[in-house]
């Protein structure tokens, strides 16, 4: 008879607990190498979501899965969560295919995997049938019969997120609606030809909807917007950017007794027909809205933001980019009411002066601010964000990009006075289009135009502290380079071609 020792009589709960101080992989290996009890009590977190850094990691992975006559235990059974979009050059139907031996899935993640086809997606779904999310988003050559699947084998799905599915119909989103009645999280964004019938039959059969996504559905109509917020209690997130048919009467025609208590996100960008009207009849109905986007809606003035005053503390994050109508006095009455204000972008709002950036500047939470092509703003604005020093100054990102009045002396006092400091765009900036300063930028994105790429000039993570110790190198040895005499101008030509990443990118950061 064998002795065992008392380190094989410890119980699996309390090797769990030792295990859940382990970080590094090699630590966890050593650990359960150990002997078998401490194998078969923690092997389960080492497979429950494996990771992928190169395609040698994805492959051994499916070629050990593969091996199922060679392994002494069931690690198929194991994994709960896998996500391919680190590798998803590498991923094929055939891939897909080997990998259908895992059978307990709860979460798949195949966002841009772009060979992907239903042939490769269906087997998996299939021997899935605990599948309660799947990401499909950016995979061009997915059609609905994958809906269709997840419809019939998948009861138990809570999130759908296929972003950008183009060839997704009416029809297989119907059938999905019908088949999953546990959805709560449904992003369709970019999926053009989707018409208000489909969507009926989510809000229809889908009652515990939080979350939906129906940005760029070029054929969503007033009425489905209506009966989406009276109809779905639980709903939390709505997004509808880029209808140019979504009007007033979308909400103006809530019933009066609607009230959106769980509401908290709504984004309206480029919903060109929108008007102050609409934000004083989203904020009577959704009084603890926390993120506000209504990017474009040309049409908003003062008085609609005097209507998101009546927020208070609940808002949070604000994107006013392109609302021209906007002016001093409605930043004054939304700093004076919206204290705890993280997130601001009002780019390309050409009324405001440096008077708003002062207001903005005294929200004591304040993380991330847009200010790009407000040329009014000068060096004055600029001073009024670095006036708080040290832990007290809370910005983490800055967007100033084409204020083209602010000097160098002004960013060096604002990157010495944020020292949280993590992201500075200054395209087209004339001060610093030198190469001196540009060689600390990030490189620009490939798809941009020669010109665009030409100016520029966005500073993250240490090319923020590499520009900050450049700039006060350069004023300790030369402060003439660094004077506002010094002319620029030659660096600097604003033509049509407009870099615009800042005003598009601060919605996602």
């Amino acid at each position: 008879m064998s002795v065992r020792t008392r380190i094989d009589q410890l119980p699996p709960e309390l090797l769990n607990i030792v295990f859940a101080y382990l970080h590094s992989k090699k630590e966890k290996w050593a650990f359960i190498l150990v002997c078998k009890s401490f194998f078969n009590s923690c092997v389960d977190d080492v497979w429950f979501r494996p990771q992928f850094t190169s395609h040698d990691k994805l492959a051994s992975f499916v070629a050990v899965l593969s091996a199922t006559d060679h392994l002494s235990i069931g690690y198929a059974s194991l994994v709960r969560r896998l996500n391919l979009t680190s590798v998803y050059e590498h991923v094929t139907d055939e891939t897909l295919r080997r990998l259908s031996v895992l059978t307990h899935l709860e979460r798949l993640t195949i966002s841009n995997c772009m060979q992907l086809t239903d042939d490769g997606v269906i087997p998996i779904i299939e021997n899935n049938p605990n599948l309660q999310s799947i990401d499909l988003s950016n995979n061009d050559l997915l059609t609905g019969r994958t809906l269709q699947a997840l419809a019939t084998h998948c009861p138990r799905l809570g999130g759908v997120y296929a972003s950008n599915c183009k060839l997704l119909t009416d029809h297989c989103v119907s059938q999905l609606a019908r088949g999953c009645a546990l959805l709560k999280r449904v992003k369709l964004n970019g999926c053009y030809d989707l018409k208000d019938d489909c969507v009926y039959e989510l809000i229809r059969h889908c009652p515990l909807l939080v979350e939906i996504d129906l940005s760029a559905c070029g054929n969503i109509t007033n009425e489905l917007v209506t009966a989406a917020l009276e109809t779905l209690p639980q709903l939390r997130e709505l997004r509808l950017q880029n209808h140019l048919r979504i009007s007033d009467k979308a909400f103006l025609s809530l019933s009066s007794n609607a009230h959106l208590e769980k509401l908290r996100i709504i984004d309206l960008t480029a919903c060109s027909l929108i008007t102050d009207d609409t934000v004083h009849r989203l904020v009577n109905a959704a009084p603890k809205l926390r993120n506000v986007v209504l990017a474009k809606c040309v049409n908003l003035t003062d008085m609609g933001i005097h209507a998101l005053t009546r927020l208070g503390k609940s808002l949070h994050y604000l994107h006013l980019g392109h609302c021209a109508n906007i002016t001093d006095a409605g930043i004054n009455a939304l700093v004076k009411c919206c204290h705890r204000i993280l997130y601001i972008d009002v780019a390309c709002c050409t009324q405001l002066t440096n008077a708003a950036v002062k207001d903005l500047a005294t929200l004591p939470r304040l993380r991330r601010i847009g200010l790009v092509k407000c040329q009014n703003i000068t060096d004055d604005a600029i001073y009024a964000l670095a006036h708080k020093n040290g832990d007290a100054n809370t910005l983490e990102r800055i967007h100033l990009s084409y204020c083209g009045n602010i000097t160098l002396l002004a960013v060096l006092r604002l990157v010495n006075a944020c020292q949280k400091l993590t992201h500075l765009s200054l395209t087209g900036v004339p001060p610093f289009m030198r190469h001196d300063l540009t060689q600390y930028c990030r490189p620009p994105p490939p798809e941009f135009t020669q010109h665009q790429q030409a100016v520029f000039c966005v500073f993250s993570g240490s090319g923020v502290d590499k520009l900050r110790d450049h700039l006060n190198m350069l004023l300790n040895e030369n402060p003439d380079s660094i004077s506002p005499l010094v002319d620029h101008q030659r660096y600097f030509t604003v033509v049509e071609d407009e870099v615009e990443d800042d005003v598009v990118g601060f919605t996602s950061d």
